[in-house]
């Protein structure tokens, strides 16, 4: 779908950061990455495609991350209970952006921590088809024939994950919609973290790109 050309328009990015992250064992925000540890890789990611970037936290990460180093301009809000639903956890970060936003984003990029493998290239193929494709109202990011993260979303949309149900899910709101698939080149896009194992083969993965 992507074409050569540069995104342009008003983005906003909600970065899911409060889980429990159980089978890891400790914060996956917090792991080493590189010379960055994982939260700081993934707003770096998206930092020149989205003005306005709201991370949601667990109260544990809160504390860490208040006034850390490489998080200048983001906006961090607190999920009190980390064993709640990511829904709530999105809907959190849809009423902050609500709340801070001087004018409507043109669309929003939904982007769990467990993707740190995100470019910045990724980002910007996502914003270029909001402005070229009319007929969809989610972008997400497509490789090897798998659908990965993040997604973006048109601002239209943000009152109906809003207005979900409780046992919602952000699934029933994008299934509803009209997605388009964007082609990148980055396997990155469809690589999650979830357990140490996870985070090891991610870690190779990131070492071979920066070897290239």
């Amino acid at each position: 779908m992507n074409e050569p050309g540069g995104a342009s328009g008003y983005f906003a990015r909600i970065i899911l950061a409060a889980g429990q992250s159980k089978r890891m064992g400790q914060p996956k925000a917090l792991l080493p990455f590189g010379r960055q540890n994982v939260i700081e890789r993934v707003v770096e990611a998206g930092r020149s495609v989205a003005s306005l970037t709201v991370i949601v936290v667990n109260p544990l990460l809160r504390e860490v991350l208040d006034g850390a180093g490489g998080l200048e301009g983001v906006e961090l809000v607190e999920n009190a209970d980390p064993a709640s639903e990511q829904i709530d956890s999105l809907k959190l970060g849809i009423e902050r952006l609500e709340a801070l936003s001087s004018g409507l984003p043109d669309g929003f990029f939904i982007h769990p921590v467990d993707y740190p493998l995100v470019g910045e290239e990724d980002y910007e193929a996502l914003a270029r088809e909001l402005g070229q494709a009319a007929g969809y109202d989610v972008f997400q990011p497509a490789c090897r024939q798998r659908h990965g993260h993040p997604v973006l979303c048109r601002y239209s949309l943000a009152r109906r994950f809003l207005e979900l149900p409780a046992g919602g899910t952000a699934r029933d709101v994008i299934r509803n919609a009209r997605v388009g698939y964007v082609a990148v080149s980055n396997p990155g896009v469809v690589e999650d973290m979830d357990t140490p194992a996870d985070y090891s083969r991610l870690l190779e993965l990131a070492g071979g790109e920066e070897s290239s």
